[in-house]
């Protein structure tokens, strides 16, 4: 018939410090970047900042009415500090092959 289910998400939108531009009606999977570069901080300080960045960037997008996550890790030694099972009752899909991740960012963006 052509028709979308409606448990199906209609779009994906990436994860950032700005606000998607979604209808009310609208069911979305949010994209989470993993950067592959690492900031200058000292270590401890620098796990912590990023762990705690990336489970706030998807805490935002689950209040905002993300149906699921989609993490897109171009470092895999970056994905192993979080704990996602901590934070979230949806599913999350993590992608950790850079050529994947690669391929689906071209995509999307």
């Amino acid at each position: 018939n052509g028709r979308r289910s409606p448990c199906l998400p209609s779009l994906l939108s990436q994860v950032n410090d700005t606000e998607p531009r979604l209808e009310d009606e609208d069911t979305w999977i949010g994209v989470v970047p993993v950067e592959e570069e690492q900031t200058e901080s000292p270590k401890g300080h620098k796990e912590e900042s990023f762990a705690s960045t990336v489970v706030d960037k998807m805490k935002r997008a689950l209040v905002l009415g993300a149906s699921a996550l989609l993490i897109l890790a171009l470092n895999q030694n970056r994905i192993r500090e979080l704990d996602v099972s901590q934070v979230l009752s949806k599913p999350v899909v993590i992608v950790q092959t850079s050529e994947n991740v690669t391929k689906l960012l071209g995509a999307l963006l």
